[in-house]
């Protein structure tokens, strides 16, 4: 699972699978858009202004099935630290990220 993040669009692309062709993409919320394949399963989750459209995840979660693993990344990941100016994520066991908004993406995996 990788997290991208682009400061210029203040959105997080959340990658679950390797990059496979998305069939279509369902809106959770007007700030959370799924990517699912043709079988209906989750590619990627978009989650716009993530620092405060991040309670939409724990609906991901309950819609669709996700690993133990997978759901515990996605419901401890840090959001409310992402905003376009500067971040700093801190996750535990995982060390901590700080990017200034000079930087148009991150990417931590």
């Amino acid at each position: 699972m990788n997290f991208v993040y682009s400061t210029t669009a203040d959105a997080l692309y959340i990658e679950l699978q390797p990059v496979r062709r998305v069939a279509r993409t369902v809106e959770v919320s007007p700030s959370c858009l799924v990517d699912l394949d043709a079988a209906g399963q989750p590619l990627g989750i978009e989650l716009l202004a993530p620092s405060v459209s991040y309670p939409s995840i724990a609906q991901v979660v309950t819609r669709w099935a996700f690993s133990g693993e997978q759901i515990s990344q996605l419901l401890t990941y840090p959001y409310q630290s992402l905003t376009s100016r500067h971040f700093s994520v801190s996750s535990a066991g995982r060390g901590r990220v700080e990017v200034a908004g000079s930087e148009p993406e991150l990417k931590v995996s």
